[in-house]
């Protein structure tokens, strides 16, 4: 009799062992290398800070994988992975390097996407599908552009502004996104008056933003498809702008909801964080001289 209780005890501790096994989220935080000044576009530095934000809220409920530099191009990497968040460069500097197109293999078996700053925009306009499917939504030349501006942001009510002030911070924006049906954006400004007064361009100004002038435009989405939760951010130039307190839990909550958790009234709740401890993750620390 003995025997078979303990038989029964292990079982049940066994079973409960995979049921957690089961249904904590993983996550992958991809950074691709630094590409510019010291402080920005350090996109390495990012993943680990945001990884860092989430653990921190969700311990054991969260397994967070930072992966640096070279995009795992493996299907079998990303089983049982919920989100995958890329933090990199655009266009032909694109992490995905013209395989675009691997985004929506993950999206099929899956894996929610979650696109940061200049990684919105795909590696060239023959791949705005893959992005469309994957994530529901692209950097269009021609019809976005980006720029550096004190964005007085307008949020959307959606989990993943639980608990986020409308903020306003200087940093280099991606915005005016080309969105599918049902992607919806939880994040936008009216552009400055200097976006007008550039000459048409693949980045700077266009037709569309002249004839909308003085009119809100995304700067971040979400978009849900096929069970997959995904989000798209159009900040984070500066590495120190994740001090801000606004900033930084609406990029929390995206990731968090993105993993498929469920966001509270007031929004995760996310150590604030100095400048120095944000730059001591930079890849280019000590900051060069000259």
């Amino acid at each position: 009799m003995k025997t078979i209780i303990r038989i029964l005890i292990f079982s049940a501790y066994a079973l409960a062992v995979c049921a957690s096994a089961q249904t904590k989220a993983k996550i992958v935080f991809f950074g691709a290398k630094a590409s510019h000044s010291f402080g920005a576009h350090e996109n390495s530095a990012a993943a680990e800070l945001l990884s860092e934000s989430v653990k921190e809220a969700f311990g054991a409920d969260v397994e967070c994988v930072v992966v640096k530099e070279k995009f795992p191009f493996d299907e079998s990497f990303f089983d049982n992975v919920k989100l995958l968040v890329i933090i990199g460069d655009g266009e032909k500097r694109n992490p995905l390097a013209g395989k675009d197109e691997f985004l929506v293999k993950l999206a099929y078996k899956g894996v929610g996407i979650g696109i940061i700053h200049y990684a919105t925009m795909p590696t060239a306009p023959d791949k705005y599908w893959a992005f469309d499917i994957a994530c529901g939504g692209h950097y269009e030349n021609n019809f976005s552009a980006f720029s550096f501006w004190s964005a007085k942001v307008e949020l959307a009510k959606h989990p993943v502004t639980n608990g986020v002030s409308e903020f306003a911070i200087n940093d280099e924006w991606y915005f005016n996104f080309m969105l599918v049906k049902g992607a919806l954006p939880v994040l936008s400004a009216v552009p400055p008056e200097k976006i007008y007064s550039k000459e048409d361009g693949a980045h700077s100004c266009n037709k569309y933003l002249r004839d909308h002038k003085g009119e809100a435009t995304s700067l971040a989405w979400v978009y849900e498809a096929g069970g997959r939760r995904n989000f798209a951010f159009g900040g984070w130039h500066s590495l120190t702008a994740f001090g801000n307190n606004d900033f930084r839990k609406l990029l929390v909550n995206m990731c968090a909801w993105g993993a498929g958790f469920d966001i509270p009234p007031n929004g995760v709740e996310t150590r604030a964080k100095s400048d120095k401890e944000i730059l001591s993750h930079s890849e280019r620390n000590p900051q060069p001289k000259g």
